[in-house]
């Protein structure tokens, strides 16, 4: 999910002013004065699974090509709430943390209870460095689609890999995907659903918003075997083409 309307953190702007969204899109995909990703993790409730984080930080060193990606989460006193825009705009910018020399920061909160605009809503990116998940919608995905035959483990599973594709779905708004601030190498924006991937093989379709997600990781997981939604060749080819030049 991802707003209409961009909208940077101030939070540092009494020492330093603001990157435009091209720059911070940059200082994400090129490993050049950023060389080290930190996932700055504010979790209010419920914590996800611990297994969902190693993985993660593999796979977004990996797109990246950062010199390491590390977690650092920490706890945040807020109470469940119907989240507007407003409030999650208000919290991100409160709570983010200053950027290191060497480094470059994305901002999660994992907040309970859900978005006012979209109650089913697994997470929104705020910007182009904050993302909020909301834990109650991502349990509710994950619930919904396990089956009574189902093993203990199978079930883990789909859940920890939608967690995994909720937050690399934002992840990927925050980098300019799909036509965010990202070029295109080729058309493959939906034009029905802005910002996102018509085709729904792709981690960047539109419906991976909400319990889609996870309804599409379990019908194609083969058993206790969960493979996590990932990247497409077409966003691929876009990060691709920016780190390469």
């Amino acid at each position: 999910m991802r707003p209409s309307t961009a909208f940077l953190l101030t939070s540092l702007a009494a020492c330093t002013p603001p990157l435009s969204d091209d720059a911070r899109i940059a200082r994400y995909l090129l490993n050049d004065d950023a060389k080290n990703l930190i996932i700055e993790v504010d979790v209010a409730g419920d914590s996800p699974p611990e297994a969902v984080w190693g993985p993660l930080a593999d796979a977004l060193q990996a797109l990246t090509g950062k010199d390491s990606v590390t977690v650092e989460p920490s706890t945040l006193s807020v109470e469940a709430a119907v989240w507007d825009e407003d409030a999650l705009h208000s919290l991100a910018e409160a709570e983010a943390d200053a950027e290191e020399d060497g480094t470059v920061r994305v901002h999660l909160l994992l907040l309970p209870g859900t978005h006012a605009e979209t109650p089913s809503a697994l997470g929104t990116a705020l910007d182009h460095q904050s993302i909020a998940l909301f834990s109650d919608a991502i349990t509710a995905a994950c619930d919904g689609v396990v089956e009574s035959d189902w093993s203990e483990m199978r079930a883990e599973r789909v859940c920890v890999s939608t967690w995994r594709g909720a937050i690399s779905h934002e992840f990927g708004h925050v980098i300019g995907l799909v036509n965010d601030g990202l070029p295109m190498v080729r058309d493959h924006e939906d034009p029905l659903h802005p910002r996102h991937d018509p085709d729904a093989n792709c981690l960047m379709y539109w419906s991976y918003d909400g319990p889609e997600m996870a309804k599409h990781i379990a019908k194609n997981a083969q058993s206790d075997d969960v493979t996590d939604l990932g990247f497409c060749g077409d966003s691929l080819d876009d990060i691709g083409a920016l780190q390469q030049r």
